[in-house]
């Protein structure tokens, strides 16, 4: 890590615009390391390496990452160690607070995030912008894996601090929810939920939101977040589990989704999920920024009785690459049934 900062050093020092690396498409872990110090997949390519003259080559299959060194003063969200100028309403009292130090949470140092509705011609999406705001980790990638020791990194790869970073995915389906209807009295669920964007979204439009995460630090710090904001209590829930092996929970109305599907080994776990925790008739809305193996996961959730309805392309923020979104339908019970049926063996539906 410490290389690639001096990489980023030398390339801003030159004037260059992004740093670029290429990492073997099979090691996903590699990958998703790379994606959360701030580098976005931008395309694939196949190389053929030799080692030695005369040797013969291999065919390795690259993903392509980039990262931007400049940053337009329009996407800085969040100030730096003393801001210059007040944000948001005076009305909006919770806005007012980080905002000049750092608590700590979980053993995290921790800095307000705010976010609000897309608007279109100078008006919010329904008349006023919904907005929230958020406590996100000021430490970057780098300081969260100092924190971890040799045992843990053995132990498991999937314990590296993720969590810590809002994903770019998470951040594009923020501004889809902001921007869409309300969703009041809906039960919904943020699967996988991190510092809980996407949670507090649905939650700022009116949903009771769930949220789920197999990381402890990232609940303590979700929690914190819901306390900032006056969140009524009897609206949330905090849960610590694996999706592989959850807890009994409620069926949700909408299950939320972000950069869930970073390995290919995810991807059955989550139609799993979905398959035994969305309510007949409920939607899952999935986003990820391109991987190639996710274009198979609506055949997974389909074996599971889930359908894909529709495909989105989200616009990204920056330079970034285009996030798709997978809109996913449990259907009502007489095509379940019949997914059912067909699972089981039988050639049509059970009769009423």
């Amino acid at each position: 890590m410490r290389l690639i900062e001096w990489a980023e050093e030398q390339g801003r020092a030159t004037g260059k615009d992004f740093l670029r690396l290429d990492c073997l498409v099979k090691n996903a872990t590699l990958c998703g390391y790379y994606e959360n110090a701030g580098f976005l997949p931008a395309g694939e390519a196949h190389v053929e390496f030799k080692v030695g003259p005369g040797a013969t080559g291999e065919n390795h299959h690259l993903q392509r990452l980039e990262k931007a060194l400049r940053v337009p003063d329009e996407d800085l969200e969040v100030p730096d160690e003393e801001p210059q100028e007040e944000h948001g309403d005076d009305s909006d009292d919770w806005n007012e607070a980080v905002r000049a130090s750092h608590p700590v949470v979980a053993g995290l140092r921790l800095v307000w995030r705010e976010y609000r509705a897309p608007t279109a011609g100078g008006e919010g999406a329904r008349g006023e912008e919904p907005s929230f705001g958020m406590w996100t980790v000021a430490d970057n990638l780098v300081t969260l894996l100092s924190q971890m020791t040799q045992e843990d990194f053995d132990r498991h790869d999937e314990r590296m601090p993720y969590f810590g970073i809002v994903w770019p995915s998470a951040e594009a389906l923020v501004m889809k929810l902001l921007a869409g209807p309300r969703l009041d009295g809906l039960r919904v669920l943020d699967l996988g939920c991190g510092l809980g964007a996407c949670g507090f979204a649905a939650a700022q439009l009116g949903a009771r939101v769930t949220f789920l995460d197999w990381e402890p630090r990232a609940l303590e710090i979700v929690e914190a977040s819901a306390r900032e904001q006056g969140l009524p209590p009897d609206l949330l829930d905090f849960v610590v589990a694996n999706w592989s092996t959850p807890p009994d929970l409620d069926h949700f109305e909408l299950i939320l989704g972000a950069d869930l599907l970073y390995e290919k080994r995810n991807a059955e776990g989550v139609a799993k999920f979905l398959g035994r925790y969305l309510r007949l008739g409920g939607e899952a809305w999935i986003v990820d920024p391109g991987r190639p193996h996710v274009r198979l996961f609506p055949t997974q959730a389909k074996m599971e009785g889930i359908n894909l309805t529709a495909r989105e392309i989200l616009a990204p923020k920056g330079h970034g690459p285009a996030i798709t979104l997978l809109k996913l339908r449990k259907p009502r019970w007489r095509r379940l049934h019949h997914v059912q049926a067909r699972r089981e063996g039988s050639s049509r539906p059970p009769s009423k």
